[in-house]
């Protein structure tokens, strides 16, 4: 199983997703480099909602609440993290 990461990219990026996608895989595959093997990367989800206060992902001094991104990406994390495993690849995959 490989670990997966949970973004969300910046209010305006300049990028399309497909470009945006293609750089995530990049960097990624750059950074697995120089991790032990356990740790390597293998799927990044890119969340299209604004982490907010309002939204539930945020605390009210801006921390992350990350029962909050399990509660509402973890199932589907799990399945990247085997189908990444499987597929020997980086996959980033735009979630709403």
């Amino acid at each position: 199983s490989k670990t997966v990461m949970v973004v969300t990219p910046a209010a305006h990026a300049p990028q399309s997703e497909e470009s945006m996608a293609q750089d995530i895989a990049g960097h990624v595959r750059e950074i697995n480099t120089s991790l032990e093997k356990h740790a390597r990367i293998g799927a990044v989800i890119v969340s299209r909602e604004e982490w907010q206060i309002a939204n539930g992902f945020l605390t009210t001094t801006l921390k992350l609440k990350r029962d909050k991104v399990e509660e509402r990406f973890g199932m589907r994390a799990e399945r990247l993290a085997r189908e990444a495993a499987e597929q020997g690849r980086v996959i980033v995959v735009f979630v709403d």
